[in-house]
């Protein structure tokens, strides 16, 4: 037989030289590829970025044309829709036509919407909106509209009257798609992100709100910090202006080059854990002590370097991030399973190794007591391993992002199947570390089978664990007893279960072995089980004491502020009296003008349960957007204002009851000394729009940003 440690040598080796050369093969194809996507200046990499914008603008506008050019082709039926007869059959063959044009996987962001001469609506389908009626009697064309949810790319295709002479139009079509969300900051309403392969960008629309200027439209834009480029239109003239960060393009490069450094470091942490092959075949081959410890020792550092190479491959992916993070949170129970089962294995074969170590015999005078005081130390060791675990999965469970009571893997991600594998394993290694502990007070006695033996060993640790748990309760009082109770069981069990299965493990078969070693994962978990029940409860109730509760008492507070802070916003805009001068012949009032004012403020930042309405200086109603505030209880025809300045007061909700759940401020809108129109906007205490709570109302729930909507399985999701 060969050397075993030569052959391992040349076998480390042969893994090292190959590891080395896959991460310069790593590093190589990561700087290629860098080059290939961004290129080699910031010029090039908004060159593509130009390019995909404008592919994926074209991709959309040809969509919306083969939607509206198909809803077109039934002429048949939209004439009969739009009759004066108003035919009940033939507006529902018109829903059938627009819903089958209509691809089922754009139905989410698209709408369709039929209108008749009048711009009444006859027929739609997906996601539409209000449109104006300048925009719908204008001619066929491809603009850029505002939306409750985000600007939208606009088709407004014109369907001839075969029936009147000239340019007569018995209906138009209005398909809508919407590209981005808007962003988070008030003041931004014509602006939306869009993500694309390399970097996000930002979009600023071009599209007309009044006959006058617009004040969003007149926004300078600061091309000394960032790189601005126009998106044209097919039809001609400029769709969108596209604004790229100079930071945010340093920054994917920088992501880039770190994902690429963490591939190096990951080729090297993985190099390692092959090595972990030959050094196990020495450790199996080893004959004498020395090389066994040898072999174990290597094990363990191999282990435990690993550990800490993943950890710098993933900081420049992940960045800073505690120990208890999803990712780490893996690998160290892989790490430490990895050393318990060292640990447990090289305590089973010094037990039963030869030459049998001197050994304490149990009985009367000082090796008994020896014995009882090293079972009664073991006790006292597992009070504080499980203890101390108690307290860290405290931690854990307040800090997580999910829900750890939450069994099912839906929705199947990363961070689900890390923490849920992570806490198994750890499970595990500390409850196997406290058997260990009982075992390992097992060699220093030689005792006989008899089970008052036994039961005199048991009853040493039992004390230990006692004092422990009486200690820990008054130093740790956060930790639930009964569950440490539990954990405190299923380690005694284990202990035993392994002493008696021991010997039998060699003659059993791979099932049988398969079968124990899902036991050996399973019996902590269901264990530790009532600790996390304990742990996760106290979490929400103190969520609810601390966050929920608070909030739900000082909305009413908080309402009142942000509705100050949002009538300051509005006087800040330059041009208010642009939204509501302007041609008088508007058939019906339009959301367009106000939405833009609301969006404005925090109003829409925090999607508060709010409405903006604008009148004329004759007391029309101009424009009117509402959020989740119902028209007919909540608005008037017509609002003559009384001043210029801001008059706030409670209404009466609803009218004629003695709550006062809306909030009201109205004014003037005033110009040179004079009363050109008025504004007056609502806000509502309405308990829907609390973080924590879920909405019937899908629409509202559509316009919740990612930090107001918890994530599904987080803790307080299912708190009411």
């Amino acid at each position: 037989m060969p050397d075993v440690p030569q052959a391992l040598s040349r076998t480390i080796w042969r893994l090292v030289r190959a590891g080395l050369g896959l991460a310069l093969l790593a590093g190589a194809s990561g700087w290629a590829l860098e080059r290939a996507r961004f290129g080699a200046t910031d010029e090039s990499a908004l060159s593509r970025v130009e390019a995909e914008l404008r592919q994926r603008l074209d991709a959309s506008a040809d969509t919306l044309g083969t939607i509206a050019s198909q809803v077109a082709s039934h002429r048949d039926v939209i004439r009969d829709a739009s009759g004066t007869s108003r035919d009940v059959a033939a507006i529902r063959r018109l829903f059938d036509v627009v819903d089958a044009a209509l691809p089922e996987e754009e139905a989410g962001r698209t709408g369709i919407t039929v209108y008749d001469a009048a711009d009444a609506p006859l027929a739609w389908a997906g996601r539409v909106s209000e449109l104006d009626n300048e925009r719908i009697n204008g001619p066929a064309a491809l603009v850029m509209a505002p939306g409750a949810i985000g600007p939208q790319l606009v088709r407004v295709e014109p369907v001839a009257d075969s029936d009147r002479r000239g340019a007569g139009r018995a209906a138009t079509i209005v398909v809508e798609q919407s590209l981005g969300r808007l962003e988070a900051a008030p003041g931004l309403a014509d602006t939306f992100m869009v993500p694309t392969s390399l970097v996000p960008v930002s979009l600023r629309a071009r599209f007309p709100l009044t006959g006058h200027p617009s004040p969003v439209a007149d926004r300078p834009t600061n091309v000394e910090s960032s790189y601005t480029f126009p998106i044209p239109s097919r039809g001609g003239g400029v769709l969108v202006d596209a604004e790229v960060a100079p930071g945010d393009l340093a920054a994917a490069r920088g992501r880039w080059r770190g994902a690429t450094w963490a591939a190096v470091v990951s080729v090297l942490a993985i190099t390692l854990l092959l090595s972990v092959a030959p050094l196990l075949e020495w450790r199996r081959r080893a004959r004498d002590p020395r090389s066994f410890s040898a072999a174990t020792a290597a094990l363990a550092l191999t282990f435990i370097v690993a550990r800490v190479v993943f950890w710098f491959a993933a900081r420049p992916v992940l960045g800073p991030r505690p120990l208890t993070s999803p990712a780490d949170l893996l690998l160290t129970s892989l790490a430490v399973a990895a050393l318990a089962w060292l640990a447990l294995d090289l305590v089973e074969r010094r037990r039963t190794a030869r030459p049998r170590p001197r050994l304490l015999t149990w009985g009367a005078g000082a090796g008994g007591a020896r014995i009882g005081i090293a079972y009664l130390a073991a006790g006292l060791l597992d009070a504080w391993l499980l203890a101390w675990y108690e307290r860290f999965l405290q931690g854990l469970v307040s800090t997580t992002p999910l829900d750890v009571l939450h069994f099912s893997l839906h929705p199947i991600g990363a961070t689900r199947l890390t923490v849920g594998f992570g806490l198994v394993l750890l499970h595990a290694v500390v409850i196997w570390g406290a058997a260990l502990v009982i075992r390992l007070a097992g060699m220093l006695g030689r005792t006989s089978r008899r089970w008052t033996v036994a039961l005199a060993a048991t009853g040493a640790w039992l004390i230990g664990l006692s004092l422990g748990t009486t200690a820990v309760r008054h130093s740790v009082p956060a930790v639930p007893i009964a569950p440490l109770f539990v954990a405190f069981v299923a380690a005694g069990a284990l202990a035993a279960a392994l002493a008696r299965l021991h010997g039998r493990a060699r003659r059993a078969s791979q099932a049988a072995r398969l079968g124990a070693f899902f036991l050996a994962l399973l019996v902590p978990a269901i264990a530790l089980y009532p600790s996390l029940l304990a742990f996760a409860t106290d979490a929400k109730e103190r969520l609810i004491a601390t966050q929920y509760g608070p909030q739900a008492v000082s909305q009413h507070e908080d309402l009142h502020r942000r509705l100050r802070a949002a009538l300051e916003e509005i006087d800040s805009l330059p041009s208010l009296a642009d939204f509501v001068v302007g041609p008088a012949d508007v058939a019906r009032p339009t959301t367009d003008r106000a939405f833009v004012v609301w969006s404005k403020t925090e109003l829409a930042t925090y999607r508060l349960t709010s409405a903006v309405e604008l009148y004329r200086a004759d007391g029309r109603l101009v424009s009117r957007f509402a959020l989740n505030l119902s028209e007919p209880e909540y608005t008037t025809p017509s609002h003559q204002a009384s001043g210029c300045d801001w008059n706030l007061f409670d209404e009466a909700s609803p009218f004629g009851s003695s709550e006062r759940h809306v909030s009201r401020a109205s004014r003037g809108i005033c110009e040179g000394g004079r009363t050109l129109g008025a504004i007056v906007v609502r806000v509502m205490l309405d308990y829907r729009a609390l973080s924590f709570s879920s909405s019937p109302d899908p629409y509202l729930v559509s316009l919740r940003t990612d930090r107001q909507l918890p994530p599904e399985g987080a803790p307080g999701r299912d708190v009411e």
